[in-house]
């Protein structure tokens, strides 16, 4: 069997995949204007995001390793795929989580462990804004669901959440005893 067959990063899926990421990137930035002014400065640089999976997933070489992401921050403080080969003056090497902790990371809303290395003040630009930057997904929801269906829609959220929660629980009391 060939791994590379199964390597949909290389494939156009992922660069579309990518090109929406980058799109959500841009909408939450935007609904921050600080944040895009803290940007602005960097215009031109590059920043390479690289994932490192987790030794549990890395266990398994047939399974797919994401490329490289390579994003410049444009003059209007945003992020745009580098669409060809750029010096990029900053690595952020995104640490990944093992999957069973993923749940209750999300959960809590902490953040990934990330090794950054390059240009220090583009690396604090960038750190302001994973701090102090979050996205407003129930004022989404409600903007394109209406008001009646987004708490609907968050009242089974919330009843899922609980379920997971207690299954996290329940699984990390077997693992521990």
């Amino acid at each position: 069997m060939n791994p590379e067959q199964f390597n949909f990063f290389k494939m156009p899926l992922a660069q579309t995949v990518q090109a929406r990421l980058v799109l959500l990137v841009n909408h939450v930035l935007s609904a921050e204007p600080v944040a895009m002014q803290k940007l602005q400065p960097h215009a031109g640089k590059c920043m390479t995001l690289c994932w490192a999976p987790h030794q549990a997933i890395a266990a398994y070489p047939w399974l797919p390793k994401p490329e490289p992401l390579n994003l410049i921050i444009s003059p209007a403080g945003l992020m745009e795929l580098a669409t060809s080969p750029i010096q990029s003056t900053l690595t952020v090497t995104v640490n990944s989580p093992a999957l069973s902790d993923i749940w209750e990371m999300l959960r809590q809303r902490k953040q990934l462990s990330v090794q950054i290395e390059g240009d220090a003040q583009f690396a604090e630009a960038l750190s302001w804004v994973a701090k102090n930057v979050r996205w407003d997904v129930a004022q989404d929801v409600q903007y394109w669901l209406g008001k009646t269906a987004a708490s609907g829609l968050f009242m089974v959220q919330g009843r899922v959440e609980e379920i997971f929660s207690r299954w996290h629980k329940r699984n990390n009391e077997r693992h521990t005893s």
